[in-house]
């Protein structure tokens, strides 16, 4: 039996940090909706908003470091010009001569998406978010989460296949 790579054991290991800041969300998300059905008056959609944007940057961050360590292990070095963030996002979905795409095109937009949403958030008060933004990129993140995570999986197969 062959062990794993160093660097699949890593992304196991964030793989599962993420998927609590995921949960964390959804239970984010269910609670607030608990306390607009009951409680009513006591709800506030901006406050509601303003949660899940915090956490969204926040996955955002974490699944972006996931791609970023998983290439500089592979590529032994990452973008470093003013737009590396959109720079590695183009970079893990193009295939090299040594590895195939880690991201597909799909998982591609919504990081994109999400990325752009994270510098709104970190660019403006709380309070300017709009709801409607957040709850979009709400749903975003949860279709990048299962997207990355299919992703992930089909690049460690590809990359350890026999004879790659």
């Amino acid at each position: 039996m062959t062990s794993k790579p160093t660097a699949f054991v890593l992304l196991d290991i964030k793989l599962e940090d993420a998927r609590a800041a995921m949960a964390h969300m959804v239970e984010i998300q269910a609670r607030q909706a608990l306390l607009r059905d009951r409680h009513g008056p006591l709800y506030s959609v901006q406050e509601h908003a303003e949660l899940l944007a915090l956490n969204l940057q926040g996955l955002y961050t974490k699944l972006e470091g996931i791609v970023a360590d998983l290439l500089k292990e592979i590529d032994g070095d990452l973008p470093r010009s003013e737009s590396w963030h959109k720079d590695l996002l183009l970079l893990a979905a193009n295939a090299t001569q040594d590895r195939p795409e880690v991201i597909t095109e799909t998982t591609f937009k919504l990081m994109s998406e999400l990325l752009q949403f994270r510098h709104v958030v970190r660019s403006r008060y709380a309070t300017e978010l709009r709801p409607t933004d957040v709850f979009r990129n709400f749903e975003h993140a949860q279709a990048l989460w299962s997207a990355l995570r299919a992703d992930l999986a089909a690049f460690v197969t590809a990359f350890s296949a026999p004879g790659r």
